[in-house]
């Protein structure tokens, strides 16, 4: 009987991540993906299956607010401000309730360990990053802490050069024109903060 409970929960959490996918998608694009809804349906599942309730919550949140960013901005090039806050609202939680290892100096810190760099380099290369990435990642820094934040632009600067070789590579894009590094960030975001401190060590152990 346990067993079958069990089971129907599972279910359950996956019906209720892909109805979000799907909401999600129809929001933005005005008609379903299935395959948003059934990532959705997946990382809820994990996120049930491998962590506590207050933290299987703030994940999941996390990556609803990463994936609107990776729509959006994969479409119109723009993270709206609502998005970053809400990002920076989920670090502020995680920092209240201790639900992610970051200390308060780590994560102050960490709000302008990427973000400051980036601002320069916005201002000083026109059209290498929007602002928009500078206040995702300021976001993302009270979430993470200084050094799963470094991890996530690391993984974003590979995904990043990668894809624009295959753009390169397609002749769809020119060497002058963008695209969206959103989407990148948000990845590397979502890495960080499941296997950041992992990830850093690994980097330290290769000198």
């Amino acid at each position: 009987m346990l067993y079958a409970i069990d089971i129907l929960l599972h279910i359950l959490i996956f019906a209720i991540g892909a109805a979000f996918g799907i909401f999600l998608t129809v929001r933005i694009y005005r008609s379903p993906h299935p395959f948003i809804a059934v990532l959705c349906g997946v990382v809820g599942l994990l996120c049930y299956m491998y962590f506590s309730p207050a933290v299987a919550i703030l994940y999941f949140a996390v990556f609803a607010v990463l994936l609107c960013i990776t729509l959006i901005d994969a479409a119109t090039q723009e993270i709206p401000n609502s998005l970053n806050l809400a990002l920076l609202l989920c670090g502020g939680i995680a920092a209240i309730w201790h639900l992610t290892d970051a200390n308060i100096l780590s994560r102050v810190v960490s709000l302008f360990a990427v973000s400051l760099p980036l601002l320069v380099i916005a201002l000083a290369i026109r059209g290498a990053f929007g602002m928009g990435d500078v206040k995702l990642m300021f976001a993302a820094g009270f979430l993470l802490g200084w050094q799963d934040a470094l991890v996530a632009f690391f993984i974003a600067l590979i995904l990043g050069g990668i894809y624009g070789v295959i753009v390169l590579a397609a002749r769809k894009k020119g060497r002058k024109d963008h695209f969206a590094f959103g989407p990148c960030l948000a990845v590397g975001i979502f890495a960080a903060l499941l296997a950041g401190e992992r990830i850093f060590t690994w980097y330290l152990t290769m000198f």
